[in-house]
């Protein structure tokens, strides 16, 4: 173990082999220790900065008295140098890249980025399903400026004299990394940016801790306001620590200032309870929609979802790729009602975004969250998109059947489920009321697919059958995946890939 670390302590030449579900590059030691690599690619040959193995409480004892590890666990090197490049590679949009945490796979093609992405999924569902059951990923169809929302952050100033970095951590520490731009932002954020950044300096000094701030974009009413009305004074109280006033609460607009004299769409956005930011250049995106930028944490922000718009809190989950996001939505909508299902349960639901886009489609469609918040906003999207035929229940995704008991008298066989629950994936105890329930779908939704495959194995293990497995790049640049798979209930004997 000596020799090990003796060995590891200092630069190293490698080979990469492949690419960790990290994203970052895997090599071995000549001493048989795998080192993972950010900023490497397969094939390649980089000189790369390997930290010491640690030392392990049981060194120097005599033989038996401790656990022995033959396999010291891989270490996280710094790339030095290329020595020899893939041709693969490509220019990384951001100067930033291989120093900031945020970004992975800057330096690799698109449609690589792409493949890897599938692989990843093959890898983690090897032992569900044949990797030619899985489908090629979803390309969103913007690269960069896509993000809309971001969340940079500072910590504890150190001495009066110290100039904070505002950004991200740091690839290889908790290190935070200044970062006046992101190319993954949208523009309006950027455009944004330079003045958030300029009042958190000015506020630090007051900061023991440190903070986050928060950019999010927001759609801005039409000029004439007629598109949205005003929120609520719940919904609206309160301004974030590093923002500026929320909306108005149901109280009187305030009157004009300069910069909303000068843009009608401002001022329209104050008046419809948007709480964009006065000194954002707002802009036509893609989408052929006007943007604009929130910066407080509780202020009420709107996207539109295809025909569907929706109103969420700024600092809360909504998902951050509006590029993509009509296509995602509409993929989990057809694969929830190509069985003729006609009732749909919405779990872990948010502000609606699946219940109220599937609304037309079904006959009844209930949604559980267990933020009451949010179960508010999902109420309010049901009506502001005259989706009558959605309730909503503020409760944990296991209590859904008790909460809603006309559930129980739905025919299984017409009834969809559609499930899209946070990074740790689903609760042991709703898995065991879904499976009661037994629906004839169910389409899952995963930001991490490795919590997704053990319940999906769970699944499969009680009686369903993995229909389809659909990757979505939401989030190109970066080794992070939206997995959606659909799920049959099956008949005994039937062949999983039949249905």
């Amino acid at each position: 173990v000596a020799a090990l670390r003796a060995a590891t302590s200092a630069a190293h030449v490698v080979r990469i082999a492949r690419l960790a579900h990290e994203g970052h590059g895997v090599g071995t030691l000549a001493c048989g220790r795998e080192i993972l690599v950010p900023g490497s690619l397969p094939g390649e040959e980089v000189r790369v900065l390997v930290p010491p193995a640690p030392r392990r409480p049981h060194e120097g004892s005599p033989p038996g008295d401790g656990p022995r590890r033959s396999n010291p666990p891989a270490a996280m090197g710094r790339l030095l140098e290329v020595l020899a490049a893939s041709p693969a590679r490509v220019e990384p949009a951001c100067g930033l890249f291989n120093t900031c945490g945020g970004c992975q796979l800057q330096h690799m093609p698109y449609a690589a980025q792409l493949s890897w992405k599938h692989e990843v999924i093959a890898d983690l569902f090897r032992n569900l399903v044949p990797a030619t059951a899985i489908r090629a990923t979803i390309p969103s169809p913007v690269t960069l400026h896509y993000r809309s929302k971001l969340t940079p952050h500072y910590q504890r100033r150190r001495g009066s004299d110290e100039q904070i970095a505002i950004g991200f951590d740091a690839i290889d520490s908790r290190r935070v990394v200044d970062v006046p731009q992101c190319p993954l932002a949208m523009e309006t954020i950027n455009r944004s940016l330079g003045a958030s950044r300029q009042r958190a300096r000015l506020a630090a000094p007051a900061s023991r801790n440190g903070a986050s701030l928060l950019l999010r974009a927001s759609v801005v009413p039409d000029a004439a306001g007629e598109e949205m009305g005003a929120a609520s004074g719940r919904q609206q109280a309160g301004s974030g620590s590093t923002g500026h006033s929320a909306a108005t609460g149901g109280q009187p607009v305030p009157p004009a200032s300069d910069s909303d004299r000068r843009d009608p769409s401002l001022r329209a956005a104050k008046s419809a309870g948007c709480d964009v930011e006065p000194s954002s250049e707002v802009f036509e995106d893609v989408l052929g929609r006007t943007y604009g930028t929130i910066t407080s944490h509780r202020a009420l922000a709107r996207e539109y979802v295809g025909p569907t718009r929706f109103s969420f809190v700024a600092g809360e989950f909504f998902q951050a790729n509006p590029f993509i996001l009509p296509a995602l939505v509409r993929h989990i909508l057809d694969e929830a009602r190509a069985g003729g299902a006609t009732h749909l349960v919405d779990a872990y639901c948010g502000v609606g975004l699946f219940a109220v886009s599937a609304s037309p489609h079904f006959v009844q469609c209930v949604g559980v969250e267990v933020s009451k918040p949010a179960v508010e906003l999902a109420r309010r999207n049901a009506r502001d998109n005259a989706a009558t035929n959605c309730e909503f229940f503020s409760t944990s995704a296991e209590n859904v059947f008790a909460a809603c008991p006309s559930i129980g008298t739905w025919d299984p066989a017409r009834v969809a489920a559609i499930l899209d629950p946070p990074r740790a994936g689903c609760s042991p105890a709703f898995l065991r009321h879904l499976l009661a329930l037994r629906p004839a779908r169910i389409v899952y939704c995963a930001c991490d697919p490795a919590t997704q495959a053990r319940d999906v194995a769970v699944l499969v293990g009680q009686g369903y059958a993995v229909h389809a497995i659909q990757p979505f790049d939401l989030f190109p640049q970066t080794r992070h995946i939206e997995n959606v798979v659909t799920l049959t209930r099956i008949s005994p004997g039937e062949h999983p890939l039949d249905s």
